[in-house]
């Protein structure tokens, strides 16, 4: 009897000494200069966003159901991947304002800034792998906003400056949405159409 005991607690104490050894294996070896461990580096003024309230109404409210009462291909938008859907997208949304402009399954190229101007303007697709809109050309080649890293590297400021955004690849960039406009050519992959914005 003593000898089980003795061996349960070997056991107890290898397993203890194990669960420790994994533990401190799975521990950040280092921490972001920007972030820190916890955030605590974080400041309002950080090159790092703060998009704890982004969505509609924080992301706390559901998207109301709406109808919509203009469709992008009624302005000319074709959604065949190859055509260039970008002033059809703009014309539709000129002409929607605070209205639902609906976008059938397809998929848009995008080749500029769409600028959303008026509040309760919505872009409605038919689902995230139904309606995509495409944005070929790299924000910078668009509208060139450098700036650096922490480091002094030199780096868009419509991305990140973290290491593994420096190896994404232009032809792998997805777009972001940044005050009304959907930036073509960001590394941050942004909402679809039909998404939460």
């Amino acid at each position: 009897m003593k000898s089980s005991i003795a061996r349960g607690a070997v056991r107890a104490l290898i397993g203890a000494f194990l669960a420790s050894v994994s533990f401190a294996a799975a521990a950040p070896s280092h921490y972001s200069a920007l972030w820190g461990r916890e955030g605590e580096l974080w400041t309002p003024q950080s090159r790092l966003p703060d998009f704890s309230y982004a969505g509609y109404r924080r992301g706390v409210t559901p998207l109301p159901a709406v109808k919509s009462v203009a469709n992008v291909k009624d302005f000319g938008a074709k959604g065949n991947g190859t055509a260039d859907d970008t002033a059809a997208f703009q014309k539709a949304i000129d002409a929607s304002k605070g209205k639902v402009l609906s976008i059938p399954p397809g998929r848009y190229r995008i080749t500029d800034f769409l600028t959303i101007r008026d509040s309760g303007t919505v872009l409605q697709g038919a689902g995230a792998e139904q309606s995509v809109l495409f944005f070929p050309i790299p924000l910078n080649t668009i509208k060139p906003n450098w700036g650096a890293t922490t480091t002094g590297q030199r780096t868009s400021n419509y991305s990140c400056s973290s290491p593994a955004a420096a190896r994404t690849s232009a032809a792998t960039a997805r777009p972001t949405k940044r005050s009304g406009t959907s930036a073509p050519g960001s590394r941050n992959p942004g909402p679809r159409a039909g998404g939460r914005t």
